[in-house]
This record gives C-alpha cells, sequence and structure tokens, in this order.
C-alpha cells in the first residue's frame, strides 16, 4: 500500500475540492478515521453527486472508521451514485455489526440513491439488523442499479435470516 502519509495528503487535498465525483481506491492501503473523513467531508457548497470508495483489503477498516464514513454521507442529500468496497480476508474483518448498522442508517437518509454497488464479501457482520436497515433505505429509493455482493461468511443462520430480510425490500 502506498505511504499513510501520502494518503493523508491527498486526502486533506480532496477535503477543500468542490466535487461532483469522487472515485478513490485504497485498496490494501492503512486507512483511518480521518482520512476517511476527509475525503467525504463536505465543504460548503459542494455537491457530491457520485461516489466511489474502494477500501477492499484496507488495514484499520473499524467500526469508527465506517463511522466517519456514515457521518460524512449524511450531508450528501445530492449522492445519487454510491459504490462501496469493503471486503477483508474472512479472519481479518476489523469492523463488527455496529459500524455497519451506523453505515446502513446514514444511508437510509439519502433521498436519491439511484445507483448502489456495496461488496461485503465473506462478511461475518451482515446481520439480519443490518441488512433490515438496508433493506427499507432500498424501498425508499429511486434505484436504477443494483449490485449487492453478500455471499456468506459468518453463522448459516444468521446469513440466511440477513438474505431474507434483505429480499423483503427487493
Amino acid at each position: 500500500g502506498a505511504d499513510p502519509a501520502a494518503i493523508e495528503g491527498i486526502a486533506k487535498g480532496v477535503a477543500v475540492c468542490n466535487l461532483e465525483e469522487l472515485s478513490c481506491s485504497l485498496r490494501y492501503c492503512e486507512v483511518n478515521e480521518e482520512v476517511v473523513r476527509r475525503l467525504v467531508a463536505q465543504p460548503k457548497g459542494r455537491a457530491l453527486q457520485k461516489l466511489s470508495l474502494d477500501l477492499a483489503w484496507c488495514r484499520g477498516v473499524t467500526d469508527e472508521v465506517l463511522g466517519r464514513l456514515a457521518e460524512g454521507l449524511e450531508p450528501c442529500k445530492c449522492l445519487a451514485s454510491l459504490s462501496l468496497d469493503l471486503r477483508q480476508e474472512h479472519q481479518e474483518y476489523e469492523f463488527g455489526a455496529g459500524g455497519l448498522k451506523a453505515l446502513a442508517r446514514s444511508l437510509s437518509v439519502l433521498p436519491s440513491i439511484s445507483s448502489l454497488s456495496l461488496r461485503l464479501d465473506n462478511s461475518p457482520v451482515f446481520t439480519q439488523d443490518v441488512s433490515s436497515i438496508l433493506s427499507a433505505a432500498i424501498c425508499a429509493w429511486p434505484l436504477r442499479y443494483l449490485a449487492l455482493h453478500l455471499p456468506g461468511g459468518g453463522d448459516p443462520y444468521e446469513d440466511e435470516r440477513a438474505a431474507e430480510e434483505l429480499a423483503r425490500g427487493l
């Protein structure tokens, strides 16, 4: 992965830009709350419409980092397209259901998501609670494109309940 100081420098620059679209791949890098906060920060007048954030196999993707991401997304009322890649090795997920719930709640208040891609392959923490929140959001959005990569990785019973809950929303 890239040097953490270089990543923080880029994030500082992005934080002050008035962007409508942001695509950022930090795959295999080390991230922290501050980097994520700056990447999704909403400077006055910013109307982020499209966000693609690839945090696959990053070190440091904790509940706190997902909480920071959730806080940053809440004011993004113009966000129409969201792609999040949160894949980790099965035994190396640093975040739990709490971080995913916070993220799902933040997504649920966004009014205009028309395109969603979410990758949580092999996640042992995609629970029925998380699925229920996400399902309600999906029902409310004017979706035209949906890609969910949520193969089981946790308890088989919980995986099945989560999948059933999500299917109800679809």
